[in-house]
């Protein structure tokens, strides 16, 4: 997966889809990539 940001239209943006979850400490702790995820996914990657 590639994204790209820029701030001229002389160059691509390219855009993905993913929701994180980000653990107390800034880090990643779960990725889903797409749409494909639910609140139940959600919840089970909270309870230990």
């Amino acid at each position: 997966m590639q994204l790209v940001a820029t701030s001229s239209f002389r160059y691509p943006h390219v855009h993905g889809l993913a929701t994180a979850l980000i653990d107390a400490h800034g880090n990643i702790a779960k990725l889903w990539r797409g749409n494909g995820w639910t609140p139940h996914d959600v919840v089970e990657a909270l309870l230990p």
